[in-house]
């Protein structure tokens, strides 16, 4: 089988044909189409089979649609601002029923959020580490024959390595692990 390989743009030809029968091109807009998810294995569609394997199978079959649920709908928002600040408003605004009240004001969830988001923007070392970065980049490679897919929040390439950026939203650290757990000795910062 070939190696998928990096395109320019982010995109990624897999070795396995897609659904058209051409090679399917993965780009950080259909990354999430249930098309790439028949074709490629990624880490969440790896927990999803070992948590409901009827589930995943009826997700890629188009049978189910899982509920939206309001953290994944609040990292999806934060990430959208950090990650592609020139989508967050289209984003916005087809969640928007998702985002405010009944009332119009903007739910506290969504509130909190801006916080976190207007942190992050603020903070000098948050721009220093991504400084040089592609936003949203595809990348793909086989483990055991099987085609597995992944996109990063941000990556540099050098002369010899990739450094991968993942940003994370969690409600907290302090019910999983303790500070010194956190750091492992490595220099880490939250914001």
């Amino acid at each position: 089988a070939t190696k998928p390989e990096a395109t320019a743009g982010g995109k990624v030809k897999g070795p396995r044909k897609g659904i058209a029968g051409d090679k399917m091109q993965v780009t950080s807009t259909n990354y999430h189409s249930l098309e790439v998810k028949r074709e490629w294995l990624s880490h969440s569609q790896y927990r999803s089979w070992l948590r409901c394997g009827a589930a995943t199978k009826a997700q890629l079959e188009g049978k189910y649609v899982p509920p939206m649920t309001e953290p994944l709908l609040i990292g999806q928002y934060v990430d959208r601002a950090v990650t592609t600040p020139d989508l967050f408003a289209a984003w916005c605004e087809e969640n928007k029923a998702f985002i405010f009240g009944k009332r119009g004001d903007k739910k506290a969830c969504f509130e909190r959020a801006d916080a976190l988001i207007k942190r992050v923007m603020d903070d000098d070392l948050y721009h220093a580490v991504r400084e040089g970065c592609k936003a949203q980049v595809v990348m793909g490679g086989e483990i055991g024959k099987v085609p597995w897919l992944y996109m990063s929040d941000w990556q540099r390439d050098s002369a010899k390595t990739a450094t991968v950026l993942d940003f994370k939203t969690a409600r907290g650290f302090a019910d999983e692990w303790t500070v010194e757990e956190v750091n492992m000795g490595s220099e880490f910062r939250t914001v």
